[in-house]
């Protein structure tokens, strides 16, 4: 393939996929994230150095977050500098769809999800010389990484179990969660409770987890407990609440909640931690020596200062909570999402890695 091919394409009309899928804008709205929609839906673009995989370099397929049709190959994504994620050429040329781009025909071609239509982003011919001289330049919120193997091993260590029991399943799904967090009770507990849907029945755990740093505090522990056995939430949620003029809606959750120590800021934040964590979130740059140090700082300050914070990836200092972890029957992390998505988008893209494992 090069430029020649796609301005050809481009002007006689694209290739019938194998299959096509078809959806009303109300049913993509309900699917998709707002930003997922506003970008395939309605041919938006994310801000430069924003998308999750602009620097991603995880081996894998990259599909179409609508319909699940692989797109791209991992080993032909190359970094361009542009600020969006860049590949030399499609996994196979039947996947996209090309539309001359009527401001500018000659530098650029606007490139669709052939099977749904979406938009993703343009070709431009100042690529890699050496290969195609194609710049697929796409964006990551119309992409989902399908990982060729399981990110890595997830070091879960429950300490107490304070509501329901673990059971043995395929998958677990981690809920992260704090007990000062309105997020986390307006949104993720209901987004948690929903990932039901989409696994067969008995195949998915979902289990939450509030996390503590060296030994428990007896009072962290106690207003856990209470949550969970009375209904009762923090204060501090509570105030948020009241603050909005609502009544806190508090419902127990139907899974399992245990509480895990985990061990000062210096035992687990290193650069590779710091970078992973950040690399979730598309609004976070990349981080220097001298960032991860002041994080490091900071998160101390924090460990003094308050009894409990977050998980490794959602401390109480940086943005994010509630986090969802997916992991497989022998622990290994699948997949992992930072902050509400909603609860149909959240099984919509499960679903879809879903269908690639099996």
């Amino acid at each position: 393939m090069n430029w020649q091919s796609v301005i050809n394409q481009a002007a006689t009309g694209n290739p019938e996929p194998p299959f096509k899928v078809e959806r009303i804008k109300t049913e993509w709205a309900a699917l998709l994230t707002p930003e997922a929609y506003r970008v395939t839906r309605n041919q938006g673009t994310e801000m430069a150095f924003s998308g999750a995989y602009c620097s991603a370099h995880q081996p894998g397929l990259y599909a179409c977050v609508g319909c699940g049709q692989v797109l791209f190959d991992s080993r032909r994504k190359y970094e361009s500098e542009t600020g969006w994620p860049s590949f030399d050429e499609p996994a196979e040329p039947e996947s996209l769809a090309y539309f001359a781009d009527p401001a500018k025909p000659k530098e650029r071609v606007e490139v669709c999800c052939n099977t749904c239509d979406a938009h993703l982003g343009h070709v431009f011919p100042d690529g890699p010389k050496s290969t195609t001289g194609l710049r697929f330049c796409i964006n990551s919120a119309a992409l989902l990484l399908l990982p060729e193997r399981p990110l890595e091993q997830f070091n879960l260590q429950i300490d107490q179990m304070l509501q329901g029991e673990r059971r043995a399943a395929p998958y677990t799904l981690l809920f992260v969660f704090r007990m000062d967090c309105p997020g986390c009770f307006l949104y993720g507990l209901n987004e948690a409770a929903a990932v039901h849907i989409a696994f067969d029945p008995g195949e998915l755990e979902v289990l939450g987890l509030c996390t503590e740093f060296g030994a428990f505090d007896p009072e962290i522990h106690q207003k856990l407990a209470d949550f969970l056995k009375n209904g009762q939430m923090a204060q501090a949620v509570e105030d948020a609440f009241e603050a909005h003029g609502a009544k806190p809606d508090v419902v127990m959750p139907g899974f399992p909640v245990g509480l895990d120590r985990i061990s000062t800021p210096e035992d687990f934040l290193h650069g590779d931690t710091l970078q992973w964590f950040y690399s979730l979130n598309p609004n976070y740059p990349l981080l220097s020596a001298e960032d991860i140090q002041n994080i490091v700082r900071q998160a101390n300050l924090h460990y003094r200062q308050l009894p409990m914070v977050a998980h490794t990836f959602s401390l109480n200092f940086m943005r994010g909570t509630p986090a969802f972890v997916l992991l497989n029957a022998r622990g290994e992390k699948i997949a992992d999402w930072l902050g509400f998505m909603g609860g149909t988008a959240l099984v919509h893209q499960i679903q879809l890695l879903l269908k690639n494992m099996r």
